[in-house]
């Protein structure tokens, strides 16, 4: 299955190199993908499985109790992107190419259930971390969209709907569970204990000049926060004999590794990819591109979203999206070319 998510990368690059626009299918696939993982790891979780310990769905252990296999926020976070996609084409995210996508009915039923199954997947996971992933850029996507009033009340129904069946259903415990962790304020406000993690990261910045402006250096963010916090539970000893820590935070690993010269840079790069996504999404009337900012904002905000075996596949699809500009032929005669400054491209038909 990993496999098939660093194939699916494939496709992005290449139409970021033949300029042609393949976001479409590549967004097919990563759903299709997600769903199809989704359904291995309830089979893992609920079948009667021998080498494997099961918590939460998206959690397994070997029998040991040993290595992680996967990880619930990941996994979830994985869930919350594909409903992403799934409801942008739903509502018409990807411009003219949607106009007569949802007129079979029976099409319309298959996503609702698959947009419905990776819901669920995402709860089952019982992160926090993944449920504001597919709440907060899924509510862009369906209350900021232009038109399809009908698709929008039946979006608000199948989630009333959703919400109400659940806590009745075998579902109930992971649904109740989402729920105490969301009502355990004290664990709420420090993200559990990762607040601490990133009071190590100030800590290191403040060691030094060095550190303050350039950082502890590439691959290095781990070794400095686990040499301030090796009393923590969360660190772990290497086989090299250095305490390392996950800095659960692509921002606050940036700002660790790099100091304030390079998370300087880093939040240039960002705010350039935002102000693209931006200008793009008001001149074709989509909501899309800045609902997926907001989901790789997010996420990085609770993970560091490059140490992931799965970033080569998301990175690359994400990049292939922002940077569409609506080429349907490579010999169009109105083609259009992506500019590097994110201003409008020119006709050169």
């Amino acid at each position: 299955m990993i496999l098939f998510f660093h194939m699916a990368c494939v496709l992005p690059i290449a139409s970021l190199i033949v300029e042609l626009d393949y976001s479409r299918q590549c967004a097919y696939a990563l759903v299709v993908l997600s769903t199809a993982a989704l359904a291995f790891l309830c089979f893992l979780h609920y079948g009667d499985t021998i080498n494997l310990v099961k918590f939460n769905v998206g959690y397994l252990r070997d029998e040991m109790g040993g290595r992680d296999l996967a990880n619930p926020n990941a996994v979830g976070s994985q869930m919350g992107l594909a409903v992403l996609l799934s409801l942008s084409f739903c509502f018409g995210q990807f411009r003219n190419k949607d106009k007569t996508w949802l007129r079979s009915r029976a099409k319309s039923l298959v996503w609702a259930l698959v947009i419905l199954f990776l819901v669920l997947g995402a709860i089952l996971t019982r992160s926090r971390e993944a449920f504001v992933l597919v709440l907060l850029p899924s509510y862009l996507i369906v209350f900021h969209s232009r038109r399809h009033s009908r698709r929008k009340v039946a979006a608000v129904f199948l989630l009333i709907l959703t919400g109400a069946i659940i806590p009745f259903t075998a579902l109930g415990d992971a649904f109740v569970d989402l729920g105490r962790r969301f009502a355990n304020v004290e664990e709420l406000v420090t993200l559990s204990d990762r607040t601490d993690i990133w009071r190590f990261g100030a800590d290191v910045l403040q060691t030094g000049p060095k550190n303050l402006l350039i950082g502890a250096g590439t691959g290095s963010a781990d070794k400095a926060l686990g040499a301030q916090g090796y009393y923590f539970a969360g660190s772990k000893l290497g086989d090299d004999g250095i305490v390392r820590l996950n800095a659960h935070n692509t921002y606050v690993e940036w700002l660790v590794s790099f100091g304030f010269v390079g998370f300087a840079l880093g939040m240039s790069l960002l705010f350039a990819v935002v102000k693209r996504a931006w200008k793009w999404d008001k001149r074709q009337g989509t909501m899309f591109r800045r609902a997926l900012v907001l989901f790789c904002v997010l996420s990085a905000a609770a993970s560091v979203t490059y140490r992931s075996f799965l970033w080569p596949a998301l990175g690359s699809l994400i990049l292939a999206v922002l940077t569409d500009t609506g080429l349907r032929h490579p010999h169009a005669q109105d083609r259009l070319t992506p500019s590097l400054d994110g201003r409008p491209p020119a006709s050169t038909g």
